[in-house]
């Protein structure tokens, strides 16, 4: 293989990476969650009534949300309305519900 082919040959399996980089992260961030705030909101105020602060409603959430696996299964345990708790993992943080189900054996929604 002459040096223009070898050149040719690089240059194209160069671009068939990016092309594949490319792919793989839009891919990646079109399946990424997007938490949808108002949807959340409606929802809770749907289920218990209208939110007297719901901007530290939504921190409190987004921070437990956060936490380690003993802590938010504690946090479940000690959590006395598990169906607004449900209702705020699945919008919140849907990643996790699988570990609600498995703590307390509430299918998801």
């Amino acid at each position: 293989m002459g040096p223009s082919r070898r050149k040719r040959w690089l240059l194209i399996s160069a671009a068939g990476l990016a092309a594949i980089a490319v792919a793989v992260s839009l891919l990646l961030y079109a399946n990424r969650f997007q938490y949808d705030e108002q949807a959340h909101r409606d929802v809770i105020e749907a289920y218990g009534g209208p939110v007297a602060d719901w901007d530290a409603y939504r921190e409190s959430v987004s921070v437990s949300c956060d936490f380690d696996e003993a802590t938010f299964a504690a946090y479940v345990a000690l959590e006395q309305d598990l169906a607004r708790l449900q209702l705020d993992i699945e919008y919140a943080c849907p990643d996790r519900m699988g570990e609600f189900t498995d703590l307390t054996g509430r299918q998801p929604l």
